[in-house]
């Protein structure tokens, strides 16, 4: 009763032992056997082969081709299974785990992490970086004190450091060196939970600190218990740095605005801008005296006092391509154009600090029309012959200014802006594309009978009637010398 015998191909069973060939298995109650030849197992043992596998209460194993199991005895051929009541059988892929737990990374059973915030800051903000328990394993390490660094990325530096509130313990340290401790002392150790914080960092990004990730590296040296002991604890907190990522500010131009300072400038109907090639006509740059513009930025959505732009190039100084000809409308019975001619600077329409249109003074109205009626004809020869006559008769230290040339009773004075326009227009034999001609002043000017001599000749070419180009070409005989010596 004590002993069992097994042929090749027959098994018998005792009460405590088993033998096995081959190709036969047999498994008491307390026992397992399984090889790729013959093996005996106890009861809470468990052992693996390619070919045969016999599995008891307390233990499995698993086989590509037979498994038997049984209460008390069990016997099994190479293709052939027999099971009672709790046996347990599978394929040889199957596999068994232990119970520890995997996130990420493995983290030993009883450990917690320590992990370190990742932030986002710009240059000159301040911001608070933590350090955060995780303990998925529900471990409630409880700890007395740690002894740990965090060291940052030059040039970050840490301003304040505070807590703990984790471990109820307050953190102190060398903040240039990044090197903390807190210690609750002998018999005190505090199990922080789940996403309690170890400690807040304060941190100031410099000015000049350039746009990156700068790692905050964290390093634990010592773990502390209750009593005092920092073997025990030894890698029990798993450090995980953090980092601060520097970004650019967001700066974004709000608007512009200019303050000029203007001269008037008096024009001819006709002028539609052609010059000699390389001269640019029409309105004249020059007429902005000064300029300055202010920018203002907005700051990562906060505006920002104005700035003033320097290296302005006065040469830049447009006006959208408007010209006397495209502007001057018969209509204008003020022969003024003060809110018509919009400066650019570039393609920057110029506004003042209330965002309204800054635009030059401008007089147009028809060449040799001394009355101011948009006609050029023979009374306004005879304006600009009286006009001769009593400048010639002024006694000495007699001014121009009080002489009147036009005789429109739009004009009220000899120095009236109407007035200097009126001489501009009857100036005929002055180049009409000289550099100062658009701005010359009536005391600057000689107006004579050679004047009222070509307004009268004109007029007798051009009364015959015809359009503008035909007004043109009058003009080119009765002053050859209207461009400085060039016919246009």
């Amino acid at each position: 009763t004590s002993s069992t015998t097994s042929s090749s191909t027959t098994s018998t069973e005792s009460t405590s032992s088993t033998t096995s060939s081959s190709t036969t298995s047999t498994e008491s109650t307390s026992s397992t056997t399984s090889s790729s030849t013959t093996s005996t197992e106890s009861t809470s043992s468990t052992t693996s082969s390619s070919t045969t596998s016999t599995e008891s209460t307390s233990s499995t194993t698993s086989s590509s081709t037979t498994s038997t199991e049984s209460t008390s005895s069990t016997s099994s051929s190479s293709t052939t299974s027999t099971e009672s009541t709790s046996s347990t059988t599978s394929t040889s892929t199957t596999s068994t785990e232990s119970t520890t737990s995997t996130t990420h990374k493995p983290i030993p059973q009883g450990a917690i992490i320590w992990k370190v915030d990742d932030v986002t800051a710009k240059p000159g903000e301040t911001v608070t970086v933590k350090v955060i328990v995780k303990d998925p394993g529900n471990a409630k390490l409880p700890v007395s004190g740690v002894d740990f660094t965090i060291v940052p990325d030059s040039p970050i530096a840490y301003d304040s450091v505070s807590g703990s509130a984790a471990y109820d313990a307050p953190v102190s340290g060398n903040l240039p060196t990044g090197e903390f401790t807190f210690n609750n002392g002998v018999g005190k150790a505090v199990p922080a939970g789940d996403g309690a914080v170890v400690l807040e960092l304060t941190v100031t990004i410099p000015e000049n600190c350039e746009p990156g990730k700068y790692d905050l590296d964290l390093a634990i040296q010592n773990i502390i218990d209750e009593d005092g002991d920092s073997t025990t604890l030894a890698g029990r907190i798993l450090p995980e740095g953090g980092s601060i990522t520097v970004v650019k500010h967001e700066t974004k131009l709000v608007r512009s605005y200019a303050e000029i300072e203007t001269d008037i400038g008096f024009y001819f109907s006709h002028d539609d801008g052609r010059r000699q090639p390389g001269v640019v006509g029409g309105f004249d740059k020059k007429q902005v005296k000064t300029l300055a513009i202010y920018d203002v930025y907005a700051i990562d959505g906060v505006e920002q006092a104005p700035v003033l732009r320097e290296g302005i190039d006065m040469d830049k100084i447009n006006y959208h391509g408007l010209t006397p000809a495209s502007v001057y409308s018969e209509d204008r019975t003020n022969f003024t154009y003060d809110h018509d001619v919009q400066v650019y600077y570039d393609d920057l329409a110029l506004v003042d600090k209330d965002g309204k249109p800054l635009y030059i003074t401008a007089y147009i109205g028809v060449k040799g029309d001394a009355n101011l009626d948009n006609v050029c004809d023979g009374s306004d020869a005879a304006d600009v012959l009286s006009y001769f006559a009593r400048v010639g008769a002024l006694p000495d230290g007699g001014s121009y200014l009080d002489v009147q040339l036009s005789s429109s009773p739009l004009v009220t004075s000899g120095s009236d802006p109407l007035e200097e326009l009126a001489c501009f227009l009857c100036d005929v034999t002055e180049d009409e594309w000289g550099e100062t001609n658009y701005n010359l002043s009536k005391i600057n000017r000689t107006i004579d009978g050679t004047d009222a001599g070509a307004i009268l000749y004109y007029y007798g070419l051009a009364g015959m009637g015809g359009g503008p180009s035909v007004y043109y070409e009058c003009w080119n005989k009765a002053c050859p010398n209207r461009f400085g010596g060039t016919i246009q």
